[in-house]
């Protein structure tokens, strides 16, 4: 992936921030999308913006053109997920994710 300090990186399900963390210390800032309320209240910083809700309900299409999304997918979700995200393809750079 090889993220940099101008990349706008949104992460889905960022849980209690293993892939976060390590992307924070090569972009400075990252948002996240966060289901679980006490997860995304651990998760709020200056560094991370928190958007806590459901990822397959939330409006990728507010987020600016060349995002670039990361997450590890729970297999429950991952197709309608994957489906949901397409719909904002013109926001959207490239998609990392891995798939359970």
């Amino acid at each position: 992936m090889s993220p940099s300090k101008d990349d706008f990186i949104v992460e889905i399900g960022p849980g209690e921030g293993a892939l976060t963390r390590p992307l924070l210390s090569r972009t400075g800032k990252i948002e996240v999308i966060e289901l679980d309320r006490d997860l995304a209240a651990k998760l709020a910083d200056e560094k991370i913006v928190v958007h806590q809700g459901d990822a397959l309900e939330f409006d990728f299409g507010q987020f600016p053109r060349g995002m670039r999304i990361v997450g590890n997918l729970p297999y429950n979700i991952s197709t309608p997920l994957l489906f949901h995200v397409a719909a904002a393809h013109e926001h959207i750079d490239d998609l990392h994710v891995m798939l359970q």
